[in-house]
């Protein structure tokens, strides 16, 4: 009798023991004190959670064939599907449960999710430098690259200050190139006139000197530009 005694607390107790184990998030989330909500980031928190519970059905190889082609292993593919995805992994209205098949994935990780579509899946720090730009080109050129990589505050910054040094050499070879182009062609009417001809530039405004030595040269000069 104390034998089946023993047999049935013992398996009271690992049955109990389980279900504690199971549930603690849930019986005492109070408890939970390692969820960081702070420093949410794509590459750090995003990008795992969707590794470790959604790319085996929403890869760019798998999503045609399993997971409705929608497609999550991209930044923009994420931040299109984003709402999406955060009805998902809550279980909740008309959208298909993720992960297919298993258990609802830990608060912690829903609310880091919610908290960086919250933020704009963009942060402050990626915000001021996309302020930085000097332009609006050079603006939506780095948000796409910033959304599209899920690129850090840091590497934002880097990318903005590529594309302003990319423009000053542009400016530089642009210049360069106008430079040599006039300098061509005011040795070539130096040559046709006989005589020393400036061509000099400012933005789409310039003006041609011709210099003479006396009146002779001027009417001379004159002549042959009326001949041309």
């Amino acid at each position: 009798m104390k034998n089946i005694i023993f047999s049935v607390l013992l398996i009271l107790f690992v049955f109990f023991s389980s279900c504690y184990y199971d549930n603690e998030e849930a019986l005492y989330p109070f408890l939970n004190t390692s969820c960081d909500t702070v420093n949410v980031t794509y590459a750090g928190t995003i990008v795992p959670i969707l590794s470790n519970n959604c790319l085996s059905c929403h890869s760019n190889n798998t999503a045609a064939t399993f997971g409705n082609n929608i497609r999550l292993e991209d930044h923009i593919d994420v931040k299109t599907n984003a709402s999406a995805v955060s009805g998902s992994i809550r279980h909740t209205g008309n959208y298909s449960p993720m992960p297919k098949n298993g258990n609802k994935l830990k608060n912690c990780l829903i609310q880091q999710f919610d908290i960086w579509i919250r933020n704009g899946m963009l942060s402050m720090g990626h915000a001021r430098a996309l302020l930085s730009a000097e332009n609006a080109i050079q603006q939506r050129t780095a948000f796409h690259e910033v959304a599209a990589k899920g690129l850090s505050v840091r590497q934002t910054e880097a990318l903005i200050k590529r594309l302003k040094s990319q423009k000053i050499k542009n400016k530089l070879k642009d210049k360069s190139e106008t430079d040599r182009y006039l300098a061509n062609l005011a040795e070539g009417l130096s040559r046709h006139l006989g005589t020393k001809v400036q061509i000099k530039q400012r933005g789409q405004r310039g003006k041609v000197e011709i210099e003479y030595y006396d009146n002779d040269d001027l009417d001379r000069l004159i002549n042959r530009l009326n001949r041309m």
